[in-house]
């Protein structure tokens, strides 16, 4: 279960430097876009892009924060 969590948390690292990059990379696109129809795609582009990685974050601070028992527990009495 420890290395199960390791590895999700490895891979939505991965995944969030990914999705930084890939932000970075639209906005200098966004930013040398002369027609206003491509500025307003790219802007799109990164705004959905900007959700995915609000939710990659939120994912890795659930798992930083469970416990190595947390898996396993139950909440009915």
């Amino acid at each position: 279960p420890n290395n199960e969590r390791a590895l999700q948390i490895r891979l939505l690292e991965e995944e969030i430097a990914e999705l930084e990059r890939t932000i970075r990379k639209k906005c200098a696109d966004l930013d040398s876009a002369p027609n206003p129809i491509i500025r307003r795609r790219f802007e799109g582009m990164i705004q959905r892009l900007e959700q995915e990685l609000d939710f990659k974050r939120q994912q890795l601070e659930l798992y930083a924060q469970e416990g190595p028992d947390e898996e396993h527990r139950t909440d009915t009495p």
